[in-house]
């Protein structure tokens, strides 16, 4: 039978959106795009992306390292940077926004070719968390490149016994005995963020 349901205001459809599963709401608005192409322009603009990136540096990061801040201090030296980003638009063309000093000569070099396409949300390759092209940073990925392991001369384990309180591998995601385990890559403490920060690469 046809449906008789008449005009849904916005906060009653966000509502029920809020509430859909993530495989329901995947079928509805891919059913949205097939539809309209004013559907298809405007969540084409939130997941597909132009922006390119020149840098594939990857650095150490001091222990008390902050991404932030890092970012900050060298904010003055942003147009002058290899790892700027270059926004360009549909046809190729670099927005003025981007364009100033050598960044406007890498600007001209990339509108020769069409710029690629991609997924603006995808998984990084060497922290496995999903990030944004749009807001990927020369600090954004600050990781770890090997696995966490005992620190056996750590105090937490002073009074452990493994034959009672079991192999100390269970309690490696234990908040409570973070301070007895390191990570192999640098043997700094398990609470310690990252040794190693690029960007993120899919």
């Amino acid at each position: 039978m046809p449906r008789n349901n008449g005009p849904a205001g916005a906060a009653e459809v966000c509502n029920a959106i809020r509430n859909l599963s993530q495989e329901k709401l995947v079928e509805c608005l891919t059913a949205a795009v097939c539809a309209s192409k004013q559907a298809e322009a405007v969540v084409a603009d939130m997941v597909i992306t132009t922006v390119s990136y020149d840098s594939d540096e990857t650095r150490s990061a001091a222990s008390d390292f902050d991404p932030d801040e890092d970012d900050e201090s060298e904010s003055d030296d942003d147009e002058s940077d290899s790892d700027s980003v270059i926004l360009v638009d549909s046809k190729g063309v670099p927005t003025k926004e981007q364009i100033s000093g050598s960044k406007r000569k890498r600007a001209e070099s990339m509108a020769v070719h069409d710029p690629k396409r991609r997924k603006r949300f995808e998984i990084c390759k060497n922290c496995n968390e999903e990030f944004d092209h749009e807001n990927n940073s020369r600090n954004s990925c600050l990781r770890h490149e090997d696995m966490k392991v005992v620190d056996t001369d750590s105090s937490v384990w002073a009074d452990h016994d493994e034959a009672c309180h079991g192999n100390y591998e269970h309690f490696i995601d234990d908040p409570v005995y973070a301070d007895g385990f390191m990570w192999e890559c640098c043997d700094r403490p398990s609470t310690s963020k990252g040794c190693k920060v690029s960007q993120h690469r899919a």
